[in-house]
């Protein structure tokens, strides 16, 4: 084998058993949410797909887990994103969280597909992510004023 053909098989080898690392950056919009939550080291599961009142999105489930986290953290999160949804996903999600903010009663899962724990909810936002937490979990509360800054709305 020449010199090139064994750089490259070593490159992959070494690449491909490496731990898990953000692409870097806030979190932004639902896989960013993500990747930082994995680069963090916690687990993150999908639970399943729901929907919600006044939401625009549908919602991905995630469980998550680890580090100081009692247990199983349950949470959603809403990305807009603008191909899909056809118009400015960041705009989109300022218009929902202003909506929710006015009038959290509003809130419903209209599905089955998440089941989420009782408990005060949380909901937090940057750009084209909006999340919601049921729960009261310290750890998973600090980490997501970390990543979002302060919640817009839910239980304080």
């Amino acid at each position: 084998m020449t010199s090139l053909p064994r750089l490259l098989l070593c490159i992959l080898t070494v690449t491909a058993c490496g731990p898990v690392v953000s692409h870097g950056g806030p979190a932004r919009d639902h896989v960013s949410f993500v990747d930082n939550l994995r680069a963090r080291g916690f687990a993150v599961e999908t639970i399943g797909q729901t929907k919600v009142v006044p939401l625009d999105v549908p919602a991905t489930g995630l469980a998550v887990s680890g580090g100081a986290i009692r247990g199983r953290a349950a949470m959603l999160s809403f990305g807009y994103d603008d191909t899909d949804l056809g118009r400015d996903g960041q705009r989109a999600a300022e218009e929902d969280a202003n909506e929710i903010s006015g009038d959290l009663g509003k809130v419903r899962n209209l599905t089955d597909g998440v089941p989420l724990p009782s408990g005060p909810t949380h909901f937090y936002r940057r750009e084209r992510v909006i999340v919601m937490y049921v729960g009261a979990d310290p750890e998973v509360l600090r980490v997501l004023v970390d990543l979002f800054g302060p919640q817009f709305a839910g239980a304080r």
